[in-house]
């Protein structure tokens, strides 16, 4: 399909085939609005260049008027917009002396606006079937830019609007990332993953993350889980609210653009706080049916069923094919039940009821035959429960995220601490930051040589033993695969790490690494070897300081996350509150992941007691600003300077007080030069 001219800007074209003028090369520049800016394209002219040298100009270029003060066209009036290759051949005639400085030049002159322009240069482009795909989505963007809609640029490229808008996607990527696409260092496949969100931070950070992984690691189904595109989780709570609900409420949904057939409804839920507030309530408003139903008023919901090896015990569910029917049975006493709320993958959900152990169970039904031993041990404690509390599964559920472990781990998690799932991935995501930042920090730059140590010790013992990830606290170089657990929570993350000192320092550190020609992707593997040979030692030391905070799996110091083997590298590192708050400050999106009464508990010994009666009224975000600051010191005196060496558990390693670890009593976080 041509482009008709007249559609695109009928006021501004005077006949509708204009004749052909003579120019000059002088009189000539590459019009900034031509789409095609492939490098490799355009210096391919030698072919086209001695043709035009032998038969002269056969098609006429087509240009439009240099706009008033236009710094990029030099004395030259006309920019040229379809014909880039044929000026540039004969600019290479006339710089050999092939053709005189005066050759004339047929051109045909539309003076349209900027946006009719670039779809001009699209429109011819696609008709020859020679653009690069960067370059088609490229001038689309551009064209949406200067003021075209979608439909505008649909009709006038006889394109459908879902080719516009995925090539308008394309097109405005974060420019890291597109600069990454053009050069072929991200496949289109991969591309078009990272284009299903248009939040362009977080495409810049999904590239950054999965540049550094191996090639076989980058796919479109890891980049998508790794920004939830499409998670069923979300998609199935979601449902359950419903779309419209949650778009009432502020919310936002991005469709994947790029997703056909049955996935075609595939998308990013962009607010997940919120979803999950519109989940709880709307839980709760079942839970208030299902105990009306019941007739049970005081009848306790918890968040899952009771547990037996990590699933769900069956043998204490009471079942009825008619929830609404269902009861408990006469002379139990409501204590021993309890109750869920199952939300279904199509969005329904079921209200379930239970006994609340098999301890409960058990005494209903032999009241009379009850042991002394049964009554001494807690008869519903699982395997994995009781592993938690000997301390023999420390790490377990790094190793096996899929066992129960994990879940009797959040459950001491959520008890203890008030945090969510993606509260305790944060934590353990922090932790890890803290580790990354002490490796690249002198003095451990200058000849301590604890990276090197460490992920030589790791490394080796993944490969001779066969340790995984939990107990080494490092995975290995040939690396064990991404688990669900193991995921970041990268958009959870962006507030935490904003502004931290420490984040700084790690990602100054990455940046420095990559612009070496050791780890550039310009330079061929053989140089690159040669290049980190002859490099000073600094660099190596900090190289190797890179790779083995790359190396490091997350933690936390609670059961269940907790890597003794990153104790044991704290300790090396000196790794002792006054550091990890130079690298480290609480914030206020830190405190907001926990719950109310644990904020309280935070920021109690650093708040005069008087000032501290009135903080259980303030309502949620002023209570997560006042905690991070009490935590920061604000409140001054002694209260304050003891803040200011503060570091939530979580985060905290067991290690001796600075001045018993030899080699690190003066150590001191100072950016990396």
């Amino acid at each position: 399909m041509t482009l008709s001219i007249d559609k695109l800007a009928p006021s501004a074209v005077a006949v509708a085939n204009p004749a052909p003028e003579i120019f000059t090369l002088d009189q000539l520049v590459i019009s900034p609005l031509n789409v095609r800016f492939n490098e490799a394209d355009c210096a391919a002219v030698e072919a086209l260049s001695a043709s035009i040298v032998a038969e002269g100009l056969l098609q006429s270029l087509v240009v439009h008027p240099v706009p008033p003060k236009a710094k990029w066209a030099g004395k030259a009036g006309y920019g040229v917009l379809a014909g880039g290759r044929r000026y540039r051949a004969i600019k290479r005639a006339i710089d050999a002396g092939e053709l005189p400085a005066d050759f004339p030049i047929k051109a045909t002159v539309r003076d349209l606006p900027a946006g009719a322009i670039i779809l001009l240069s699209l429109s011819e482009n696609l008709l020859r079937r020679s653009l690069q795909p960067y370059e088609e989505e490229r001038a689309v963007a551009r064209a949406h830019e200067e003021g075209l809609s979608v439909g505008d640029i649909a009709l006038q490229t006889g394109q459908t609007k879902r080719w516009v808008e995925q090539r308008l996607r394309l097109g405005r990527l974060h420019p890291d990332v597109f600069a990454a696409y053009a050069s072929g260092e991200l496949a289109p496949d991969q591309a078009m993953a990272i284009a299903a969100t248009e939040d362009g931070e977080l495409q810049r950070e999904a590239w950054l993350h999965f540049r550094a992984l191996k090639a076989y690691e980058r796919t479109p189904a890891a980049i998508r889980a790794y920004m939830k595109v499409g998670d069923r989780e979300l998609a199935r709570q979601l449902l359950f609210v419903g779309e419209a609900v949650y778009r009432g409420n502020g919310g936002k949904f991005e469709l994947d653009l790029f997703a056909d057939g049955p996935e075609s409804m595939r998308g990013r839920v962009t607010d997940e706080a919120l979803l999950a507030k519109l989940v709880e309530e709307k839980i709760e408003v079942a839970r208030g049916q299902a105990r009306s139903a019941w007739g049970l008023r005081d009848l306790r919901f918890q968040a899952r069923a009771p547990q037996h090896m990590g699933y769900d015990d069956s043998t204490l569910e009471l079942v009825h094919r008619d929830w609404e029917k269902l009861r408990i049975p006469r002379r139990a006493d409501i204590a021993d039940f309890v109750a869920t709320v199952d939300i279904d993958q199509e969005g329904g959900w079921t209200p379930r009821l239970w006994w609340a152990s098999r301890k409960a169970k058990a005494a209903f039904e032999r009241p009379d035959t009850q042991g002394a031993a049964e009554a001494a041990a807690p008869v519903n404690e699982s395997y994995a429960a009781r592993a938690l509390r000997e301390g023999i599964a420390e790490g377990g559920a790094l190793a096996a995220p899929h066992t129960s472990y994990e879940a009797e781990a959040r459950k001491i998690v959520r008890d203890e601490h008030g945090l969510t799932a993606d509260g305790i991935n944060i934590v353990r995501s922090l932790r890890r930051d803290l580790l990354r930042t002490m490796l690249v920090s002198p003095p451990h730059l200058a000849g301590l040589s604890v990276a090197r140590h460490y992920l030589t010790w790791s490394g080796l013992r993944i490969e001779l033993t066969g340790d995984r990830a939990a107990q080494t606290g490092a995975r290995g170089i040939a690396g064990e695969g991404w688990t669900e657990g193991e995921r970041e929570p990268a958009e959870l993350l962006r507030d935490q790490r904003d502004g931290q000192a420490g984040w700084a320092i790690w990602t100054d550190a990455l940046e420095r690494c990559r612009a070496h020609p050791a780890f550039s992707n310009d330079t061929p593997a053989a140089e690159a070897l040669r290049a980190f040979l002859d490099a000073d030692v600094e660099f190596v030391f900090l190289a190797e300081a890179v790779l083995a905070g790359l190396s490091l799996v997350r933690s936390a110091n609670t059961p269940g996350w907790r890597v003794p083997t990153h104790d044991v590298l704290a300790e090396a590192l000196g790794a002792v509150p006054e550091h990890l708050r130079a690298a480290w400050q609480p914030t206020a999106a830190f405190t907001g992941l926990f719950g109310k009464l644990p904020r309280l508990a935070m920021a109690e010994p650093f708040v005069d007691p008087s000032a501290f009666k009135s903080w259980h009224k303030e309502k949620d975000k002023p209570l997560s600003a006042a905690t991070a600051a009490a935590l920061q010191g604000a409140h001054g005196g002694a209260r304050g300077e003891e803040a200011k060496r503060w570091i939530h558990p979580l985060l905290a390693f067991e290690i001796p007080p600075i001045g018993a670890v030899p080699g690190v009593q003066d150590a001191e976080l100072e950016p990396v030069e």
